[in-house]
């Protein structure tokens, strides 16, 4: 039921790239992001490289870094001089990082679902840029995460190298299922089947990492709704990203050892907690500023607010600014 996936810009394009990187099993960095949908993005590559045997290197930014592709992490690929680089949910703000990585010889593709300059000139100059959202698109999928898109490229080679066997993607559907509920795009289309099939095998045969994680949180015999990704899997996954480094939630997701992911799901819940302690410090914090100059009743309070305090973590600041505009 999956829908073509070559409407996409440059699709073609990025096929053929993956497609030379894998049959000369050449080295593949992966540039992601910290949130659930970067993450998974990157899990999805390596995960399907990793079937393959072709070499891969994943390189997740944390929150003192930014979002996006940094000029660290541009250097630290130079580096290691890949026979391919790929950007997952991030790149199409990064004109001039990607043009280093092609000066320096360095074949690249950027899969993103950001929106894109109007202007093709300030797009990034890879070798395929696949975004839906590019002035040139015909408008098909620019509902999807980006992990919906590198899902797509997937799909795509699949259909361009492997006889159209589509097996390999129903083992990883439900870590794109799962990125397409955490980053709250419209369940229409493609994003409706890939969150039902996602949903169906979390239920039945999950990969290990999200097996263990549903176990720990009584879930794995339980009827899995949208709500349950949202409000209890997702948060343990963005956590470790919000407050250090999102390196945990990855290994979870690429885990074949059981007791490795029993370990780091502690771990996800332990960073869970200290973000929820974290935002309720914050949230009593900007609530009591507010109180101070407004007064209790909220609905009293300006429409617009600003709240400035040197104690909130930066990585619940987001959380805490949602938590107000429900008062």
């Amino acid at each position: 039921d999956l829908g073509d996936p070559y409407p996409l810009p440059d699709i073609e394009k990025a096929v053929a790239l993956l497609a030379e990187a894998i049959r000369n099993k050449q080295l593949i960095f992966i540039a992601g992001d910290y949130d659930v949908d970067g993450i998974s993005s990157a899990a999805l590559l390596a995960a399907f490289l990793r079937e393959r045997g072709v070499p891969y290197h994943i390189r997740l930014p944390d929150r003192e870094e930014g979002y996006g592709l940094s000029l660290l992490i541009v250097k630290e690929a130079i580096e290691k001089q890949p026979g391919l680089f790929i950007s997952v949910d991030c790149g199409t703000k990064n004109a001039r990082e990607i043009g280093m990585l092609r000066e320096a010889g360095i074949p690249t593709i950027v899969c993103d679902h950001h929106v894109a300059p109007p202007d093709p000139a300030q797009w990034p100059p890879a070798d395929a840029f696949v975004n839906p959202h590019r002035i040139d698109a015909d408008g098909s999928y620019r509902e999807l995460c980006a992990a919906g898109i590198v899902f797509k490229l997937l799909q795509a080679y699949l259909m361009a190298k492997e006889g159209g066997r589509l097996a390999p993607l129903e083992e990883i559907v439900d870590i794109v299922g799962v990125a397409t509920l955490a980053d709250v795009v419209p369940l229409s289309g493609e994003n409706r089947l890939l969150s039902r099939l996602a949903l169906n095998k979390l239920q039945s045969s999950p990969i290990l990492g999200y097996q263990v994680l549903l176990q720990a949180l009584d879930l794995q015999n339980y009827r899995l709704e949208s709500r349950d990704i949202v409000f209890r899997i997702v948060p343990r996954l963005n956590a470790v990203g919000r407050l250090y480094k999102p390196d945990p939630a990855l290994k979870l997701l690429l885990s074949k050892n059981a007791t490795e992911a029993e370990e780091i799901v502690k771990h996800l819940n332990s960073y869970n907690r200290e973000r929820q302690r974290l935002q309720d410090k914050a949230l009593y914090e900007a609530q009591a500023i507010l109180t101070q100059r407004y007064g209790k009743e909220a609905k009293s309070w300006p429409r617009a607010l600003v709240v400035a305090g040197g104690t909130c973590h930066k990585g619940v600041i987001g959380l805490v600014a949602a938590k107000l505009t429900e008062l």
